[in-house]
């Protein structure tokens, strides 16, 4: 036993040795641990002075990323903030060297649908550590490349179990095991920082609603204190455009065609306006068809904006737009327009832009639904007051020409038309006929066309105004050249009592105006008006050509009642028969030996005396021909009535003349009968109520001739019995022989 004694002694001294070693390593990790509770209560009680200093989410963010490098030594740091709906994570800031990284202010990942450790660190609430992020599928390898890391921690930052944003720690020289230790560290210090960031950003949010709601009034105080739609659409896009550093505002508003063309845009200087072509536009398409709000950080890459469906891409090319917003303006769940926003540059729409723009959206849509209502309100007073200015204008004459004419110019002003044009419609051949224009050359005059074509022919079978937008797709248009190159057109029917009485048609070739559906209306309304107008002239020269007729009977029936001369009788005939038959002009041709040669006239031009006191000559032409065969012949159309030779067309074209009658009457004792001709400056033609008239004229007139012809026989006796009697008177006295010869 005293032999183990050195034994144990030595055992004793060696287990007190190891004792010894084992008690300073966990003394060392003890010393470690207090030295990092140490630095962990200095870097939390250092971060929270600085974060009591900072006002905004950026200057929190510095605060802590400093913190962070200063800690673990890291050479890069960043922090990404979480979305509300947790679908993207933004980047706030970056910092290397306590220097700011400028593009990570711009970065934005998409937590479902890519790989990355902050969305790691966001999904699974806790810290997420790569020691070698080059071959790792877990974290973003764009950001590992754009970052050059090698190795890299993702914290969360977490209030009220709600991650608000992750915290990104990495290196950029080498490869480190980030221990758990340090994220502990991370943990705790990000813990500090989210509540003062969660404050800050929500100080921010507060600021920047009230900023907004502050720049929503003012604009709706701007957009409220104007009622025309036009100036108020120009308001809202200016303010909205500054205000949102767009480079481009425009409103597209819903017109009664359902297109939506640009009603107001303001732009920078030096880009070139949209155009005709923003029905072309993708973005602010799909925001109407869809009747949502659509941001476009970068328009080159959303593919689905290449949809042919939703427009053409190349118009965001051509207008150099990269960034788009577009929100529809919505009153009473009825669209009437998009409100859009564009940037050349490709910069990411915030929460807060969209939320202005759909703010403003909402009050430019009340205030337009109440411009619309009081320009409505404008529009059918100015309607109703120029309606009856037209009505008391046209029925201020009777007239049928003078009518017609102002029929078409009230409808030029009140609708602002540049053309338009009234045609009468012959029920009997079933035409219209031109009888007035506006805007429209003169030739149209007198111009027919089968009454059921085109536009007008629709018009008439369904009793209403017939409209199009694209006068060329109009079946069966009116075939003349005048109508060529028109745009849009509408034609109503002119009614009364049940019967058309012709049309009004109004056109356009500006393809930037759209007739609408209520100009419609009005040129119905002023067109049944209009027929009333035309049915008082109508009257009105009914009883004027009546009282034509009777004046010429009653001249007539004068040169029966008294004895006159035959001289005096023809120029009493010829004076009837134009005032009868509402002629300008008329001559009376006498039977003589070989040929009708001019016997009366009343009113009739000096060419034309000189050429009929020649003759008709020709025995086959068409007057000597009516004259023999006792048959009335009208000529509607001198000019191009073939029947009469070139002769008789020049002198008739020289006095001015465009249509003639010719009217035969019997004379006493002759084959051939006489001939009443009646001249008319315009283009007429005859009705058979004309021709009828003139039968009964020519009629009374045989009368009257036949009673000339008996006071010229009793006049002649008479010169004949006084000449004789004188004679005899003479001769009695004288017996010479040679006197009584001289005398006789």
């Amino acid at each position: 036993m005293i032999a183990l004694i050195p034994a144990l002694a030595f055992l004793f001294r060696g287990q007190e040795r190891a004792n010894v070693v084992l008690t300073t390593a966990r003394a060392r990790e003890a010393e470690q641990r207090v030295s990092l509770r140490e630095r962990e209560l200095d870097s939390v009680a250092s971060l929270s002075r600085s974060l009591a200093r900072t006002q905004d989410p950026a200057s929190a963010g510095r605060a802590l990323l400093d913190e962070i490098e200063s800690l673990l030594g890291v050479e890069f740091a960043a922090l990404a903030l979480i979305d509300e709906d947790g679908r993207e994570a933004h980047g706030l800031v970056a910092r290397t060297a306590n220097e700011d990284i400028d593009w990570w202010a711009e970065m934005t990942i998409d937590l479902r649908n890519e790989p990355s450790g902050i969305a790691s660190a966001y999904f699974e609430g806790a810290p997420v550590a790569i020691f070698d992020v080059e071959s790792s599928p877990l974290p973003s390898q764009r950001l590992v490349k754009a970052t050059s890391a090698k190795s890299a921690a993702f914290v969360p930052l977490t209030v009220d179990e709600r991650v608000i944003g992750v915290l990104v720690a990495a290196t950029t020289t080498e490869r480190r095991v980030f221990t758990p230790e340090e994220l502990r560290l991370m943990q705790t210090v990000a813990g500090e920082a989210a509540i003062a960031l969660d404050r800050a950003r929500s100080v921010a949010a507060l600021d920047e609603a009230l900023a907004r709601e502050r720049l929503v009034a003012r604009i709706s105080r701007r957009v409220r204190s104007v009622h025309d739609l036009d100036t108020l659409a120009s308001v809202a896009v200016t303010e909205t455009g500054r205000a949102l550093r767009a480079s481009r505002c425009f409103i597209r508003l819903v017109e009664p065609t359902e297109s939506l063309p640009v009603r107001a845009e303001w732009r920078l200087e030096g880009l070139e306006p949209i155009g005709q072509t923003a029905e072309r536009l993708p973005v602010s398409n799909v925001a109407a068809r869809e009747r949502r709000t659509v941001a476009i950080a970068d328009v080159t890459e959303a593919p689905e904006l290449r949809d042919p469906a939703h427009g053409d891409f190349a118009e965001l090319e051509r207008l150099g737009s990269r960034a788009v917003l577009a929100t529809p303006i919505v009153v009473y769940d009825r669209m009437v327009g998009v409100l859009a926003l564009h940037r050349t540059e490709p910069i990411p729409w915030s929460q807060g832009d969209v939320s202005l723009a759909e703010a403003v959206a909402h009050e430019l849509g009340l205030a337009i639904h109440v411009a619309a209502l009081l320009e409505e309100n404008q529009r059918r007073l100015g309607e109703q007051s120029g309606l009856l200015q037209a009505a008391q204008v046209v029925t201020s004459e009777l007239e049928l020409d003078t009518v017609l004419q102002r029929l078409v110019d009230e409808v030029a002003r009140l609708l602002e038309a540049e053309a338009v044009d009234c045609f009468l419609l012959d029920t009997e051949r079933n035409v219209l006929r031109c009888a007035a224009v506006h805007g429209l050359p003169e030739e149209l005059l007198g111009f027919e066309f089968p009454a059921d074509r085109g536009l007008a022919g629709r018009a008439i079978a369904r009793g209403h105004s017939a409209l199009t937008d694209d006068y060329t797709q109009v079946a069966a248009a009116v075939p003349h050249p005048a109508y060529e190159g028109f745009h849009g057109a509408i034609v109503a029917p002119m009614r009364w009592s049940g019967e058309v009485k012709g049309v009004l048609g109004v056109g356009t070739r500006d393809a930037a105006r759209r007739l609408t559906r209520a100009e419609g209306e009005l040129l119905e309304a002023f067109a049944n008006l209009a027929a009333l107008a035309l049915r008082n002239a109508e009257s009105f020269e009914e009883h004027s050509r009546q009282a034509r007729v009777q004046r010429g009977f009653y001249r007539i029936a004068a040169a029966l009642g008294q004895p006159v001369s035959l001289e005096e009788t023809l120029d009493a005939l010829a004076q009837a028969a134009a005032e009868a038959l509402g002629g300008s002009s008329a001559a009376v041709l006498m039977p003589g030996a070989d040929d009708l040669r001019h016997a009366g006239l009343h009113s009739l031009p000096g060419p034309l005396v000189r050429f009929l006191e020649n003759g008709l000559g020709d025995p086959s032409g068409p007057l000597r021909s009516a004259a023999r065969r006792r048959r009335v012949l009208a000529a509607s159309n001198l000019a191009e009535d073939e029947r009469f030779g070139e002769d008789w067309r020049h002198v008739l074209d020289e006095s001015g003349y465009g249509s003639l009658l010719a009217a035969p009457v019997q004379t006493p004792r002759a084959e051939e009968a006489a001939l009443v001709l009646v001249f008319f400056a315009e283009e007429r033609r005859f009705a058979d109520d004309d021709l009828e008239l003139t039968r009964n004229l020519t009629g009374a007139a045989r009368g009257a001739l036949e009673r000339s012809e008996l006071f010229e026989a009793e006049r002649r006796s008479r010169a004949l019995a006084q000449q004789l009697a004188r004679t005899s008177s003479l001769l009695a006295p004288e017996l010479d022989p040679a006197a009584v010869l001289e005398e006789v």
